[in-house]
């Protein structure tokens, strides 16, 4: 549905990627539709994702400092 196309990276978010079942047949189903995807951890908490999602709201760009805080880098 969301027609990913080439190589990129994929997390999976929220507690019930946690699961080995899940996250087993997130990447399977992955793999099938877009073989190119490749699943990763999240780079940021859930915390961070809020805050680049506003920032992207407003057509923003994250300071890249506030990034690499939020990411423990």
């Amino acid at each position: 549905a969301l027609g990913l196309r080439g190589s990129h990276p994929v997390a999976g978010l929220g507690g019930v990627f946690g699961h080995s079942i899940v996250q087993r047949s997130f990447t399977a189903a992955l793999r099938t539709l877009c073989p190119e995807a490749s699943v990763t951890p999240p780079r940021l908490p859930p915390v961070g994702g809020a805050i680049w999602r506003a920032f992207a709201m407003k057509r923003l760009e994250p300071p890249a400092a506030l990034i690499r805080e939020l990411s423990g880098e």
